[in-house]
């Protein structure tokens, strides 16, 4: 599943191909990924049954996960619009989840658009995107350095949600296209934003196939789970970043967007 799924800005014109998704707002689920692929698999039921962490190789059992919160849950058809800031200025990105973060000011504010990534008769999608480096290589218009977004679980509790989708790093880069690829993973350490349970987990990526100069050798996928307080009752951050290639970006930019996640501030959630 190395083919990364080119922008659309939700509410826009349908228009699907073998690399491209477009999807309306009314129809993007709020557990992003849990869209079918050109197959018909979902890939959130694919099973994932082993994974090596920094504490050994373990078996996972993959939790009950459903795409619809509680009864009564609150929730919002469309993502909040997005916030304009002065030129320079780092951009705070509100999301359905209840949650916000923010980019640097170089990154793209794409919060109302969906990406992610397509191969294999399977899709993974998320929402309240941003990205970096886009078109850094015009050889493949959908590469890029960076990329940020968010999606929902329900069903689970915040430790569970955050190991299923950090196993998305499996799918995403150890493909048949890259048979050589290793993804470790380190053990989930637990902390809180704003007095809610978050859990993270990071995943590294070595032995990337590179064809071109749009391929990095390496990369990042790191994951956190936290509670949501729209659309799902458990909120995932993804910030997934390329390395050891030119204009790659520090690691330290990306530990800045990951502590920036915190709820929605009341003057702007009540807006």
């Amino acid at each position: 599943m190395s083919v990364k799924v080119a922008f659309a800005r939700l509410g826009a014109t349908v228009v699907v191909s073998a690399a491209v998704i477009y999807g309306l707002a009314q129809a993007a689920p709020d557990t992003l990924d849990s869209y079918v692929g050109p197959a018909g698999v979902a890939p959130s039921a694919t099973p994932l049954p082993r994974a090596t962490g920094a504490s050994g190789t373990v078996t996972l059992q993959p939790p009950v996960v459903t795409n619809t919160p509680p009864p009564g849950f609150p929730s919002m058809r469309r993502p909040p619009p997005e916030i304009e800031v002065a030129d320079g200025e780092p951009q705070p990105i509100d999301t359905k989840f209840g949650l916000s973060y923010t980019v640097p000011a170089d990154w793209r504010n794409f919060s109302t658009g969906i990406a992610g990534w397509e191969g294999n008769g399977e899709s993974i999608t998320y929402g309240a995107i941003a990205d970096y480096g886009r078109g850094f290589c015009p050889a493949q218009d959908s590469a890029d350095l960076g990329m940020t977004g968010m999606i929902g679980r329900n069903g689970v509790d915040v430790a569970a949600a955050a190991l299923e989708v950090s196993r998305q790093a499996d799918l995403i880069f150890a493909d048949s296209d890259n048979p050589d690829a290793v993804v470790t993973y380190s053990d989930p350490v637990e902390f809180e934003i704003d007095g809610e349970p978050a859990v993270r987990i990071d995943a590294d990526i070595t032995g990337l196939k590179v064809e071109s100069e749009c391929d990095a050798p390496a990369a990042s996928f790191d994951i956190v789970a936290t509670t949501g307080f729209s659309n799902a009752t458990v909120a995932v951050f993804m910030i997934t970043l390329d390395r050891d290639m030119k204009g790659a970006v520090d690691g330290q930019v990306g530990e800045g967007i990951l502590s920036s996640l915190q709820k929605i501030p009341s003057e702007r959630a009540a807006g």
